[in-house]
Formats: structure tokens, C-alpha cells, sequence
């Protein structure tokens, strides 16, 4: 499946990268949202690309998954998702716990 010529919207972009930064962490919209101090509606239309989130929010969002250790990056056409050892070593705990 070619993608030349095809577009992301910043929108979906980031949508994506705070679902896949949320769930990574095995958290639910409402755990994010509270760590945020966000409503879990304008989370779960964030991650539903109905809206873009102000910058605000979106540096409050990136600033708490940063402080799990999870480094969200949006840039043109490209999501990177980074986990420092510590946030791998949490996941792998709450891996094995399951």
C-alpha cells in the first residue's frame, strides 16, 4: 500500500500519539486524566482526533507521560515515542503481573 501523495493531519497525529503513550502505560483515559488534571471527555476527544488540544494541554499531557519516562514527539508526518530504562522496567513489571 503506497502512501506518496496521501497527508496526516497534525490532529490525527497527535490523537495518536496520546492514545499509544496512554495505553503503553496501561493507563485508561480516566487515570490520564487525572494525573492531567483533564476532564476524561476532552481526552477521550483528543484520542478521537475531534479536537486539537491547546497548547497547554498538549504540553501538560506531554509533561506527564515525560515524567513516567515516556518522550512523546510530534513532528511533520511523525510520531516518535521514546522510553527511558525505567519506564521499560515499570512496563515489564506490569507485564509480568498479568
Amino acid at each position: 500500500m503506497s502512501t506518496e501523495g496521501q497527508e496526516i493531519s497534525y490532529r490525527t497525529q497527535v490523537a495518536l500519539a496520546i492514545r499509544a503513550a496512554r495505553t503503553a502505560l496501561g493507563w485508561s483515559q480516566q487515570e490520564l486524566a487525572l494525573k492531567a488534571s483533564i476532564s476524561k471527555p476532552t481526552i477521550a476527544r483528543i484520542e478521537m482526533s475531534g479536537i486539537s488540544p491547546r497548547a497547554d494541554t498538549l504540553n501538560t499531557l506531554m509533561q506527564v507521560f515525560k515524567g513516567q519516562g515516556v518522550e512523546v514527539t510530534i513532528g511533520n508526518e511523525e510520531v516518535s515515542i521514546k522510553y527511558s530504562k525505567a519506564a521499560l522496567l515499570t512496563l515489564q513489571e506490569q507485564l509480568n503481573a498479568k
